[in-house]
């Protein structure tokens, strides 16, 4: 379940990004939702290592998350959530639409990493 979580933590960020009219809303819950991601990412690993045979699986045959996916998964959550950090204050000049599209954008981006993994 931990893994479906990771999969819909970024979507759910990149439709409230879309619903805010401000942009300051839109940055909080891409930062809220990348370190939540990471907080996962990390509770996931620590699954993968206690796992019998090191695989963490969600749904059979479909879903699952070995050592490398563990280690590729830890680097994209942590590289997003340190851009979303500092994509806060980077973007605090441009003008609310486009600052709410990157944001949507970002979070996006960040649930097609994390699908592929």
């Amino acid at each position: 379940m931990i893994l479906l979580a990771l999969m819909t933590i970024p979507l759910l960020a990149a439709a409230l990004s879309a619903a805010c009219r401000r942009a300051l809303p839109a940055a909080a819950l891409t930062l809220v939702g990348a370190v939540l991601t990471f907080l996962l990412a990390l509770w996931a690993a620590a699954q993968v290592i206690a796992a019998p045979h090191h695989v963490l699986v969600a749904i059979p045959h479909w879903v699952a998350l070995d050592g490398l996916g563990a280690l590729i998964l830890f680097l994209v959550a942590l590289v997003s959530a340190t851009a979303a950090l500092f994509s806060v204050g980077y973007m605090e000049f441009g003008a609310a639409g486009t600052v709410r599209r990157y944001h949507v954008n970002f979070n996006l981006f960040m649930f097609s990493m994390i699908t592929l993994i």
